[in-house]
C-alpha cells in the first residue's frame, strides 16, 4: 500500500524501473501481490493526494486500510519514502 501511495505522490521515474506500466509490474512481482491490485490502490489514492494531478478514482470512498496508510505517509518527504519504497523490494 504504500508502494501505491507513493506511485499516486511522485513521479514512478525516481525509482528507475521504466514506464509507468513497467514499474507497476516490476513492484507487484517482486512485493508478490497482483500488478492490478497495486494499480487499483495507487487509483484510490490518486484523489487524495496533492503532489499530482491524477484523478483516479475521485467518485470512490478512500477504504479505511487506505485511509491509515495516507493518514500515516501522506506527508512523508519523497527520498525518504522512496527509500522506504525500494527498502521493501531489496
Amino acid at each position: 500500500m504504500i508502494a501505491a501511495l507513493y506511485l499516486a505522490r511522485f513521479n514512478h521515474e525516481l525509482l528507475e524501473f521504466g514506464n509507468q506500466g513497467e514499474t507497476i509490474v516490476q513492484i507487484a512481482e517482486k512485493l508478490s501481490v497482483n500488478a492490478n491490485t497495486l494499480r487499483n490502490y495507487r487509483d484510490y489514492f490518486d484523489a487524495n493526494v496533492v503532489e499530482r494531478n491524477r484523478k483516479g478514482w475521485w467518485q470512490k470512498k478512500l477504504p479505511p486500510s487506505l485511509a491509515v496508510i495516507l493518514s500515516e505517509f501522506g506527508n512523508t518527504p519523497e527520498p525518504q519514502m522512496r527509500e522506504m519504497v525500494l527498502g521493501f523490494l531489496h
